[in-house]
Formats: structure tokens, C-alpha cells, sequence
């Protein structure tokens, strides 16, 4: 995975205009490149886009709506066995582990039966709220709109802290303050600011209880 981002990302840096007739004399616009795929981005891809649009590029290419048709089909062919076929492929699927490892949900073990449950959520809760009578393709927007599954929130610290302000100013001379520079990695790393401590953090609080 990490080899082909190295090599999508030289890709943009390489990408070129079409002003000269040799490539060494044509012009490189890996600005223009990224700023277009940023703006595909936030305008088609999920969850601003409906995974369908005609002037989405990427259309055919979604695995989130063929999915979404798919499970839609099966849903709704309740006379076939297809629907328990896939439910019992994922639940063996779940039983798998993950060997202790960190991974985001959809790696996780259950991450399989996470997306397919939770298109079939989307799914149903879309048909009782519209009138679009295309089930194909309210299928097809459930599952772009549930798919990537977004990695579960980290509980946010809050903290108590006591900064101290001081400022000298010798005569004919301007004021001066204090200030300290913060280590060189973590947030806001090298940068400077008042004196401070922590006198109470969440985390801590947890630890006690």
C-alpha cells in the first residue's frame, strides 16, 4: 500500500502540460493535478457525492455502489438463499483475528460485517424516507455514503492549565516578556509561549478511578 501511494504521489509531481512537443520541455503542473483531485474529492466522492453523478469521472470505477447494488438485490430477493449465503460468508469472516494487531474498522476482524450491516441500514432507512421510486439506485447511493467506514473518535483530553504572564520593562527601555519554548516534537513543536503546567488532565482522572 505504501510502495503505491509513493507511486500515484510521483505521478502528480511528474504530471505535465501539454505547452512543449518533448516531455523535457513541457510544463509540470502537479499543483493543478492536486488541486483537481482534492476538488473530485470534496464534490463527488463519499460523503458529499451520491457515487452516481453523471459528471463524476470515477463512476464507474465505485466498489461503495456496486456493493450497494448488490446488497440492495439480495435484500430485496427474499425467495432466494443468497441473502444467508453472504450473512454466513461474513460471519465466518468475523471469527478471524487480527493477531492483536492495531488496524483501522474496516481491517478489523468484524469490518466486513460492520460495512455490510451498516449499507443495509442506510439502505432501509432511505427507502422510508424518500419517494424515489429507482431502487437501483438508492441501493447504489447507500452504499457509497457507507463506505469508507470512519475510524472510531479518540475521547478527548481536557485539561486544567495555569499559565503564568510576566513582563519586565527597565527604564527607557521596552517591556519584556517570559516565555519558554516548547519541546521539539508533539504539538505545536519549537514554537514558544508563557510559562504553563498541567494541573489536572482528564486522562489522569481516569487513571484514579
Amino acid at each position: 500500500k505504501d510502495d503505491l501511494g509513493w507511486t500515484l504521489a510521483e505521478r502528480i509531481v511528474r504530471a505535465k502540460g501539454e505547452d512543449g512537443e518533448e516531455e523535457e520541455e513541457m510544463v509540470g503542473t502537479p499543483g493543478e493535478v492536486n488541486q483537481a483531485l482534492m476538488e473530485l474529492g470534496a464534490t463527488y466522492c463519499s460523503p458529499a457525492g451520491s457515487g452516481i453523478d453523471d459528471g463524476d469521472p470515477l463512476k464507474e470505477f465505485y466498489i461503495s455502489t456496486k456493493l450497494g447494488a448488490a446488497i440492495g438485490g439480495a435484500m430485496r430477493d427474499g425467495s432466494s438463499n443468497i441473502r444467508g449465503r453472504v450473512e454466513n460468508l461474513i460471519a465466518e469472516q468475523s471469527l478471524a483475528s487480527n493477531n492483536g494487531k492495531r488496524c483501522c474498522r474496516m481491517c478489523d476482524g468484524n469490518g466486513i460485517a460492520t460495512a455490510y450491516y451498516d449499507i443495509m441500514d442506510r439502505i432501509n432507512e432511505d427507502l422510508h424516507k424518500t419517494k424515489n421510486t429507482d431502487i437501483k439506485r438508492i441501493y447504489a447511493i447507500a452504499g457509497h455514503a457507507s463506505l469508507p467506514i470512519p475510524p472510531p473518535k479518540k475521547a478527548k483530553r481536557e485539561e486544567v492549565i495555569a499559565v503564568a504572564v510576566i513582563s519586565v520593562q527597565p527604564s527607557n527601555s521596552e517591556r519584556c516578556w517570559l516565555m519558554v519554548k516548547r519541546p521539539s516534537t508533539g504539538l505545536l513543536a519549537s514554537q514558544w509561549e508563557f510559562p504553563s503546567v498541567c494541573v489536572w488532565n482528564s486522562a489522569d482522572e481516569k487513571k484514579k478511578k
